[in-house]
């Protein structure tokens, strides 16, 4: 049946575009796992309060732990409320109340609120995106089935899987050089360069910490896409169609539809050839 002009034309303009928001929908994944995961991990007080108890920070800082571990909650607080510069006094074991963090550490802690912030929306434009792609794309416009919608959530999940095992390469390779050009990069300034036999901050959350929470971070992030793999290709493989045999070969695109490959062509015993 011949296409009319004016399907034909709606065709054309609708592989391009859904090609394009299907290619963005495999890219927020991994960055909505990836953010969410970061944003959790530092709304969790539970974490902070690991690092100071784990190593020994009321020890090295002279600040009773109690103490420590109210102003690991007044970190958290501050990473979220409105104000510009992070105040903690706290009472130390002479009795004394003294200020937790000097004026070089307190601008650090107000450039980490800074990135934290712009993650978050980072965060919240990427589940924006998945939501709308899903609903909007899949479900509302009917322009997509569910095999589709599997096909780039088993793509996503690769990439992520990919990215994990790529900073985890990076970061077996050389740790400490990971995290200085990581702060090189994201912070402007150099405050966070910090003296550890004189700053709180690095006595209460030393590098080895932040060691453990890339590697808490990646076991994490590993495990949810390891999952959206196995429900994705799950259920491909649950919904392939009816009469295809179970080694049938599929043609893959991120914007269109599998379609088996067709079989060589063979004549049968005795046929005429053309």
């Amino acid at each position: 049946m011949p296409l009319s002009p004016g399907g034909a034309r709606q065709r054309t303009g609708a592989g391009p575009l859904r090609f394009v928001a299907t290619l963005l929908f495999v890219l927020a994944v991994p960055v909505l796992l990836l953010t969410t995961n970061i944003r959790i991990a530092f709304n969790l007080p539970q974490l902070y309060d690991y690092s100071v108890r784990q190593y020994d920070a009321a020890d090295r800082s002279g600040i009773p732990q109690e103490e420590l571990l109210r102003a690991n909650r007044e970190i958290v607080r501050y990473f979220n409320d409105d104000r510009e510069t992070l105040r903690i006094v706290v009472t130390d074991r002479t009795g004394a109340r003294v200020s937790l963090f000097t004026p070089r550490e307190t601008a650090h802690m107000a450039d980490v609120k800074s990135l934290l912030w712009k993650l978050f929306r980072v965060q919240e434009a990427a589940l924006a995106y998945v939501l709308v792609f899903m609903v909007a794309v899949y479900v509302w416009a009917r322009e997509g089935s569910l095999r589709d919608l599997a096909r780039a959530a088993l793509q996503a999940a690769v990439l992520t899987v990919g990215i994990v095992v790529g900073v985890g390469v990076a970061a077996a390779a050389g740790f400490d050089r990971l995290w200085e050009q990581l702060h090189v990069l994201v912070f402007p300034n150099d405050f966070w360069l910090l003296d550890p036999r004189e700053h709180h901050l690095i006595q209460m959350f030393p590098e080895e910490f932040w060691l453990e929470m890339v590697l808490l971070l990646g076991l994490v992030t590993l495990a949810e896409a390891t999952l959206l793999a196995l429900l994705a290709g799950g259920y491909l493989w649950w919904s392939r169609p009816e009469g295809a045999p179970a080694g049938q070969r599929y043609v893959f695109n991120l914007a269109t539809r599998a379609r088996p490959l067709p079989r060589p062509w063979r004549a049968r015993p005795g046929a005429p050839r053309g």
